[in-house]
């Protein structure tokens, strides 16, 4: 026996699954990892975890956009605001920071996170996003990073790695 595990194509043992082909592509930028390792999630990012993990995969990139990351850190597709604003303190803003945004759409958070450079939260983000995933039960003993594209230029702006 080999002291090193075969990977074949039926066994990928770090895949990504990303939101859209912006999102692959972002990913494919930075990571360069095999072609069919990449699968995209469509609606269904639960889905799209639990088949990578009962596939084989040891690691799982998510490569996706704010809303995605959003709703994968409170684990359901809606959230309160107050919700988020928990989270985003939790993540380091201040009340100060949050008090023009208590009745913002989060998009207006992402873009004032982002052009304010407080790539520190959005990492932070990211960390939270993993967390929670890591402890689903259908993710077993998968590690799981995150990565945050940015809309206009396509490149990952933060990560939980």
């Amino acid at each position: 026996m080999a002291p090193f595990c075969e990977t074949g194509s039926a066994e990928i043992h770090e895949v990504v699954v990303s939101e859209d082909a912006r999102s692959r592509d972002a990913h494919m930028e930075v990571f360069r990892l095999r072609r069919d390792a990449y699968r995209y999630m469509g609606g269904d990012l639960y889905g799209a975890l639990t088949r990578s993990v009962v596939g084989g995969a040891l690691r799982v990139h998510v490569s996706c956009g704010w809303k995605w990351l959003l709703r994968l850190t409170f684990g359901r597709r809606d959230f309160g605001k107050g919700e988020l604003v928990s989270l985003l303190k939790t993540a380091g803003l201040t009340d100060d920071d949050l008090r023009p945004f208590r009745t913002a759409n989060p998009d207006d958070i992402f873009y004032f996170l982002y052009y304010g450079k407080r790539f520190d939260v959005l990492r932070r983000l990211c960390r939270s996003a993993k967390r929670r995933s890591e402890e689903l039960p259908e993710t077993g003993a998968a590690k799981i990073e995150f990565h945050l594209v940015a809309p206009e230029d396509s490149r990952i702006i933060a990560s939980s790695i």
